[in-house]
């Protein structure tokens, strides 16, 4: 998708992209169960479209919080208590 020139369409452009459970288990690289946990729990919002609300789908704008908050940030946790990467045995 080519990004409009005028500021405020880039931003409703990328507003504006949505993610299926899938496409946001894949670039977790978690299982879709987990991301649906996740979003039943209320950590990643989520709507619900289509007949019966079968349709999940996840704002970019939502899955980008999410990782700043839950995923990010415990990786500097980590870095800051001085944790091994896995496989570290030195």
């Amino acid at each position: 998708m080519p990004k409009p020139s005028n500021p405020v369409a880039a931003k409703l452009s990328t507003a504006l992209q949505f993610f299926s459970v899938a496409e946001v288990a894949l670039i977790l690289n978690v299982s879709t169960k987990t991301v649906r946990t996740w979003i039943t729990d209320g950590k990643l919002p989520a709507f619900h479209i289509g007949p019966g609300n079968r349709v999940t789908r996840v704002r970019r704008n939502d899955l980008e919080q999410f990782i700043d908050i839950h995923i990010r940030s415990n990786k500097q946790v980590n870095q800051d208590q001085g944790a091994k990467p896995k496989g570290d045995n030195t």
